[in-house]
């Protein structure tokens, strides 16, 4: 896998992994991320009336830079991977993952970098905000089998420009191949509350 995926346990940083399940999985309230959040970790199965969505599970993971880098509000955690546990119901094409769920883990991945950072109380104009998805541009390397258990995205901040944050992810399998890319920019936005 990608040399900083927690799979390759190269994930960069200083000591153990630190696990988080991110807020999108479990929402605060029905107002906030319902898609990933309810929509597809949620689903009726007609027969039994059981829950399963398309998104089983969703772990992500960071490591800090050095011992004091979480206390430091002004520095961000960079990086991210985020582990998730596919379900049925997400094909396109037989036996291939639809691409728009693909580009969904790859944008929600990227987000839940701010997420993070926001919650640690970093400091910058782009953490007091609220971020959205101002462009993302994937590009699809291999097909995603279905038959994957969990994929792991890895998201990254690449610059700080301003009230924009440009970011980048890759895609990957439980066997290190790598199979979309994405570039996007989030764009920090005043709230409407």
């Amino acid at each position: 896998m990608h040399d900083f995926s927690p799979t390759s346990g190269l994930l960069p940083g200083y000591g153990q992994a630190v696990p988080f399940v991110p807020r999108s999985f479990n929402p605060a309230s029905p107002r906030h991320d319902q898609f990933v959040g309810n929509t597809l970790s949620h689903g009726t199965d007609g027969n039994s009336g059981s829950k399963s969505g398309p998104l089983q599970h969703m772990l992500s993971l960071f490591r800090p830079s050095d011992p004091r880098h979480l206390d430091d509000p002004l520095r961000p955690i960079p990086r991210v991977a985020s582990l998730y546990a596919l379900g049925d119901g997400t094909s396109g094409y037989e036996g291939i993952l639809h691409g728009g769920l693909t580009a969904t883990l790859l944008d929600e991945s990227i987000s839940v970098v701010h997420e993070l950072n926001t919650a640690l109380g970093k400091t910058g104009c782009i953490f007091a905000a609220i971020n959205v998805t101002a462009s993302l541009n994937i590009r699809f390397l291999a097909p995603v089998a279905t038959t994957e258990a969990a994929v792991c995205v890895t998201a990254w901040m690449e610059d700080i420009q301003g009230r924009n944050t440009v970011m980048k992810a890759e895609l990957t399998n439980s066997k290190g191949d790598k199979l979309a890319v994405a570039e996007s920019v989030f764009a920090a936005v005043e709230s409407k509350t």
